[in-house]
């Protein structure tokens, strides 16, 4: 009986471990505290397991959610999307690229178009880590009696998990808008652009003056397939058409376009297509719709 009565006193201090803060937190905010601004939220475990399952296989599946989490965020961050417009004899020009602003790369369509495919793997993957961790929160922290003493120490990240989870989910649907609003873009750029054999010649020679590019060779190594040119047509029917792709752009980016955009060295970038043995893969509004609502 004692070692039982001594069992249900490491539980209730566990419980009571977890819920104190937020009983503190409820006990100010009725006293009319003014609140502290909340500091960011930093996920610091340092890997060191407890020797029991439940809390280990939790502890786990934050890190790994939440590694997760911040190397697609770098990844997608690291693309940026680019577009500028100019004149040509009275014509109107746009020309649209995307580089990796972290290995220095102009990106093909293909290769957007080929990442995003391989996307959906990640995206399954860490839907599913948030859905399993929602469902282990309860036994994790039943769990922490186990560790006695230690419980203290590690109550803090079994805390933590509910938290990752929330931040992850909401930071993740931001992350998959983002991207998918910007592939469209370039994807719907490379439809309506014009072919680099198509090129009138006056066009050519302001587009090597744009992208600081001296002679033939090198112009149709970058115009391919890696930086794309519209011409604008004033078409009523266009506009219904591309309503659904088309992105409002804010007032940074209209600067960016206008003033540094065209003030680019194309040579300073190399070129990342898909990779060797692949190819293209057809995805439809069906597949990108999955994707956006996958949960």
């Amino acid at each position: 009986m004692k070692a039982k009565s001594i069992d249900i006193s490491w539980t209730l201090i566990a419980i009571l471990f977890i819920c104190l803060p937020d009983m503190a937190f409820g006990l100010n905010q009725k006293k009319g505290k003014e609140k502290k601004p909340k500091k960011e939220f930093v996920w610091d475990w340092d890997g060191k397991k407890t020797g029991v399952q439940e809390v280990d296989d939790y502890l786990l599946g934050c890190d790994s959610l939440w590694t997760g989490i911040e190397n697609f965020r770098k990844d997608v961050d690291s693309y940026e999307y680019y577009d500028h417009t100019f004149s040509v004899n009275d014509k109107k020009y746009t020309t649209v690229f995307m580089i990796d602003t972290i290995n220095k790369n102009f990106l093909s369509p293909g290769l957007v178009n080929w990442q995003f495919t391989q996307s959906t793997g990640a995206v399954t993957l860490l839907a599913l880590t948030a859905t399993n961790l929602a469902l282990q929160t309860t036994n994790a922290t039943m769990a922490l009696p186990k560790l006695g003493l230690n419980a203290f120490s590690y109550g803090k990240y079994i805390k933590a998990g509910p938290i990752i989870i929330g931040k992850a989910k909401k930071e993740f649907d931001t992350i998959r808008s983002n991207y998918t609003l910007t592939r469209r873009r370039f994807l719907t750029a490379r439809k309506e652009s014009i072919p680099m054999e198509e090129y009138p010649t006056e066009l050519k020679e302001k587009l090597k003056e744009l992208f600081a590019i001296q002679d033939d060779k090198t112009f149709e190594k970058y115009f391919k397939k890696h930086i794309l040119v519209i011409e604008y047509v004033e078409k009523a029917e266009q506009e219904v058409v591309d309503e659904v792709v088309k992105v409002e752009k804010t007032e940074e980016e209209k600067d960016q376009s206008a003033d540094n955009i065209h003030i680019i060295n194309a040579s300073d970038y190399g070129l990342a297509d898909t990779p060797e043995g692949e190819t293209e893969p057809t995805v439809t509004e069906e597949d990108t719709e999955n994707y956006l609502s996958y949960n």
